[in-house]
């Protein structure tokens, strides 16, 4: 190393392109890159895993806070895909700058460059020391998730000779920045109300109109830093972002200054260089090429150019000491003519082969020099040609993809619609074909249905009454037993009427085992069907809806129990109690039961006017209970949004309001409408039938 040595330079190089496979030397990835020597070393300080694993564990407790009380569908459920997701870009002059919101950022550290660089052990002993204890405490909104240094890579200059790159490390990390608590943000905007206020006071003052959407645009961020220490109002407690990690590490964007990320990326290589200067590094801090962020092509492109520049400057450089040489020997040719007058002939002979000479030189470097920069502007358009090369065959690959996929889809599209025309064109022949069977079949079918349906209805409901008609029977027999002993005694102590008592009571019995077999008889046969009870209309107006008839026969018995048909009086006055009762039972059953039905099941009755056919129809539960079931949750939202925006508080009263109560139903449920064409179907075909007959 020379006296004259100014230092190394420092490159602390920061960007949102970065790869985990390059960092760790995957073998897979790192077969596929030639700038890379396996035979030289490499390293991995630590790593804390892949993105997704460490996104999720720098911030799991600020999405728990914030998934706390809220709604599944306003919960966080991927923190990392949403960042990847969002679309929100900053301002950038610069068109090609990638201003998408970033998960990862990435720095690479360098001491020197590939053609002088720091020794490789006391670069990677410093860059170490900084980047695990000083980085972290100075800068503490940018987390290293990983570090590693490679000390194994190279690359050449354009002479073809091999340049061992410098021992360097990657470090790429997470921007993380704070947000307000519910109260913060509370106490914030206070703050603002009441700075807003005393602003307008001072402006009505002196004269000066109030703008608000001048205020609206004031920016309160660094304001709120200063009293907070939080860059971010609203959101998780701990986000990722770097212009507002970057703000709250004291970097805004300013004129003159630069964005906040170069200059946090500025602090971070002056920091470094002034570390190395404290480990003993000698740094060279003079302004070197401003550029901006270059790829690796470009870069090697450039430098290739500074060698070219430097090798026709040293070509001028001869040239220039062969013209100085030339102009010398004619000077001295000029001095020997001026003072050999013999030799003159020889002299100028010389001087036109000289002139010549000169001429020829000046044109050789005039071509040369018209060459070389012929070559250099044909190496800048073949750069330009590849690259618009490619991107046009990227776009070609592209657009042929699509193409072909649209094109698939398109014949996948064409075949299902053939083929439902085809069954379309088939159906349509086979209803025009069998048609008219088919209707007069499906009337047929529908009738045997309501047949079937009422004639299920009247069994089910038979079994039911005669049930409950046999357990009362049961109960008014048992009372009725309990009255004959009872008229028993009575008639055991009168011994004059002892054997017309006997004769009665036996008479009775077999009236009895007749009844009973007449009712075995009944519930055989009138299972399927429903009689009337005899004489059951005339023991109801005789009762009168009174259960006293019981006690009125008996006192009457009592009275007129010497008479010889007086126990046959008696049995016929209870026999046609019961059915008195039982019918009252009935029509009591009946009406609730036809009032259950309605209800679940709703109601429908056909009915003539004149000539045409009427159907009364309502809803049962069993209809709602489907409509709520097999209906969207779209559809009912929208069903509610209507009932509220009505002032209504069921759809029952929006659906009171309008001139046909179905209509409201049928907008909104498909169940509805199933039912309305079912009824509708059904009412023309009892039109057809009423026409034909």
């Amino acid at each position: 190393m020379t006296d004259n040595f100014e230092g190394w330079r420092v490159t602390a190089l920061m960007r949102p392109k970065y790869s985990f496979g390059h960092n760790l030397r995957l073998p897979d990835y790192v077969e596929t890159q030639k700038h890379i020597d396996p035979t030289r070393p490499h390293g991995i300080v630590f790593h804390m895993g892949d993105e997704r694993e460490t996104f999720n564990k720098i911030f799991e407790d600020a999405i728990k806070e914030y998934n706390n009380g809220k709604r599944k569908d306003r919960q966080i459920k991927d923190y990392y895909q949403k960042v990847l997701d969002d679309e929100r870009c900053g301002k950038h002059k610069n068109p090609k700058a990638n201003s998408k919101r970033q998960p990862f950022y990435e720095f690479q550290y360098y001491i020197g460059r590939r053609e002088s660089h720091c020794p490789d052990e006391k670069a990677k002993k410093v860059l170490n020391i900084y980047l695990t204890k000083i980085f972290p405490k100075r800068f503490p909104n940018f987390i290293i998730t990983s570090l590693a240094w490679h000390n194994d890579e190279y690359s050449f200059n354009r002479k073809g000779e091999r340049l061992e790159s410098p021992l360097h490390f990657h470090a790429p990390g997470i921007f993380v920045a704070h947000a307000l608590t519910p109260e913060e943000l509370k106490e914030e905007m206070e703050y603002r109300r009441k700075c807003k206020e005393i602003k307008k006071a001072e402006l009505e003052a002196k004269g000066i109109a109030w703008d608000e959407e001048k205020w609206k645009e004031k920016d309160w961020r660094k304001g709120m830093i200063e009293r907070w220490g939080k860059a971010l109002e609203r959101g998780m407690s701990l986000q990722t972002s770097m212009s507002a990690a970057c703000n709250e590490m004291g970097f805004f964007t300013e004129k003159g200054k630069g964005t906040a990320q170069q200059q946090f990326e500025e602090a971070v290589r002056h920091d470094l260089m002034d570390f190395c200067e404290e480990m003993g590094i000698k740094i060279n801090r003079t302004k070197g090429h401003k550029h901006s962020h270059q790829s690796k092509e470009d870069y090697v492109y450039e430098q290739n150019n500074i060698e070219w520049d430097a090798e026709l400057k040293e070509k001028q450089k001869v040239l220039e000491a062969k013209e100085i040489a030339l102009a010398n020997q004619i000077d001295d040719f000029d001095y020997r003519i001026e003072h050999l007058e013999e030799k003159e002939q020889e002299l100028e002979k010389t001087k036109k082969n000289l002139k010549q000479q000169e001429e020829q030189l000046k044109n050789d470097s005039d071509k040369i020099t018209e060459r070389e920069q012929q070559l250099e502007s044909d190496k800048i358009k073949l750069g330009l040609k590849e690259k618009q090369l490619d991107s046009k065959q990227k776009l070609q690959l592209e657009k042929e993809t699509y193409l072909s996929n649209k094109e698939e889809y398109l014949k996948k599209l064409k075949t299902q619609l053939d083929e439902q025309d085809s069954k379309q064109s088939e159906r349509e022949k086979r209803i025009q074909q069998g048609e008219a069977p088919l209707l007069k079949k499906e009337m047929e079918l529908s009738d045997r249905e309501d047949s079937i349906t009422q004639r299920e209805l009247s069994l089910q409901i038979d079994e039911n009454k005669i049930k409950n008609r046999e357990k009362l029977a049961d109960e008014k027999l048992e009372s009725a037993n309990k009255k004959e002993t009872h008229a028993v005694e009575t008639l055991n102590q009168a011994q004059k009427e002892k054997s017309d008592a006997v004769n009665a009571q036996n008479q009775m019995q077999q009236l009895l085992d007749e009844n009973q077999k007449q009712i075995d008889i009944f519930n055989l046969e009138n299972r399927s069907k429903i009689t009337e009870i005899e004489n059951w209309k005339e023991a109801s107006e005789q009762i009168k809806d009174s259960d006293s008839w019981i006690k009125t026969s008996f006192e009457e018995y009592n009275s007129n129990r010497h008479k010889p048909n007086a126990i046959v009086e008696l049995y016929n006055k209870v026999k046609k109690g019961i059915t008195a009762v039982i019918t009252k039972v009935k029509q009591a059953y009946d009406k609730k039961l036809d009032e259950l039905n309605e209800r679940l099941f709703g109601h429908k009755r056909f009915y003539s006017e004149g000539r045409n056919i009427v159907c009364e129809y309502n809803y049962g539960e069993s209809d709602f209970a489907d409509m709520l079931r097999d209906t969207p949750v779209d559809n009912i939202q929208k069903a509610i949004d209507e009932t509220k925006k009505l002032g209504k508080k069921t759809f029952s009263e929006v659906a009171n309001t309008k001139e046909n109560k179905f209509e409201f139903y049928e907008r909104y449920f498909d169940k509805a409408k199933t039912l309305t064409r079912e009824r509708m179907l059904e009412l023309e075909r009892r039109r057809e039938r009423a026409i034909t007959r």
